[in-house]
């Protein structure tokens, strides 16, 4: 699954084997998630990681009864405004195509 959010909060840890992984608050306009990332790709994607940011994330949803649905994150996380702009530019020729 493909989701989309702002990181309202980030907390690290370190596993057994001194690897560095994380576990972030996602917000939408909907409510919020948990996403975990694991050592390989916390490390991959560490620099996107930051409260505020707003990002894309791929990854397997578990939902358990009386806690936060999570996310995961099995394989990207994408910072959102380069979906955008991909977006944007083919909004703009839809809208010029319309005229």
């Amino acid at each position: 699954q493909t989701i989309c959010g702002i990181i309202a909060s980030v907390k690290t840890i370190y596993t057994k084997s001194n690897r560095q992984m994380a576990f972030l608050l996602i917000e939408d306009l909907y409510g919020q998630m948990e996403a975990v990332a694991f050592p390989n790709i916390y490390e991959k994607y560490s620099s996107n990681i930051r409260a505020g940011e707003v990002l894309e994330f791929t990854g397997k949803i578990s939902i358990k009864e009386g806690e936060l649905p999570k996310i995961l994150i099995n394989n990207n996380i994408e910072p959102i405004n380069r979906i955008f702009s991909a977006v944007k530019n083919i909004i703009v020729v839809l809208y010029r195509k319309q005229r």
